[in-house]
């Protein structure tokens, strides 16, 4: 199944050789049998998509539960949770997981009342199989988009070569950090810290040479801290 696309129909036109009759030219069975094709990957989409917004809907309500102190128990008075539910349905934690991620990621809503809402694929990602999104997961938002409307990535790829796209995508990013963190520790090497000034501090003596380098503004500023120091110490005193 990991290869079932939506099938692109306008890429093709359909034409019959030899002595054709007007009941040839008129059989439209091969297109509506794609059409049927389409349709099936379009409900199977459809029905990923309802099954990311439910899983997200159940995680909703157990963090509400949480958040309020209730518990679910179970016919032994235990405490039932959120992966317990799902194990039901047969995912363990790390599938609940990345359908979570789809619904945040993928998914869109339609209606604003969440109970009668209709949950779907977003535009751009509809025509990719749940397997390809799901292996997709890494790729943040606005690099998968524009790698998609670029056809750097395309819903007819195999699952196997969405997989190097995405492992090409994670040691990009993995460089990236690497020089990141190059670029900081070679700012923190520059900068040594002994050779920042302190800040003044009207309650300490300093040097007349500390003074000499000071602009008219800083000093003008230090005279004013100076003042309310002296405004301090004289209501102190006369306490």
């Amino acid at each position: 199944m990991e290869i079932f696309n939506k099938f692109n129909q306008n890429m093709y036109e359909y034409q019959f050789n030899g002595n054709c009759s007007m009941e040839d030219i008129n059989d439209n069975r091969l297109i509506d049998l794609i059409t049927k094709f389409n349709k099936l990957f379009k409900r199977e989409n459809q029905n990923f998509a309802e099954l990311c917004f439910l899983t997200y809907r159940v995680n909703e309500l157990f963090v509400e539960y949480r958040k309020s102190g209730k518990y679910l128990l179970d016919k032994h008075k235990n405490p039932i949770t959120f992966d317990e539910i799902m194990k039901g349905f047969g995912f363990d934690s790390s599938q609940s997981s990345r359908l979570l991620s789809c619904y945040k990621k993928y998914c869109c809503l339609s209606g604003n009342n969440i109970e009668k809402s209709t949950c779907s694929i977003i535009h751009v990602y509809e025509n990719f199989s749940k397997s390809k999104l799901i292996e997709l997961l890494p790729v943040d938002d606005e690099q998968l988009e524009l790698d998609i409307k670029n056809k750097v990535i395309r819903p007819d790829m195999s699952v196997q070569t969405i997989r190097e796209y995405v492992k090409n995508f994670k040691a990009q990013q993995k460089q990236k950090d690497n020089l990141f963190k190059e670029k900081e520790e070679k700012v923190e090497e520059v900068i040594d810290e002994s050779e920042i000034p302190m800040a003044y501090d009207p309650t300490k003596y300093y040097e007349f040479s500390y003074f000499e380098s000071k602009t008219k503004s800083q000093l003008l500023n230090m005279i004013w801290d100076l003042q309310k120091e002296y405004k301090k110490l004289k209501e102190k005193n006369k306490k």
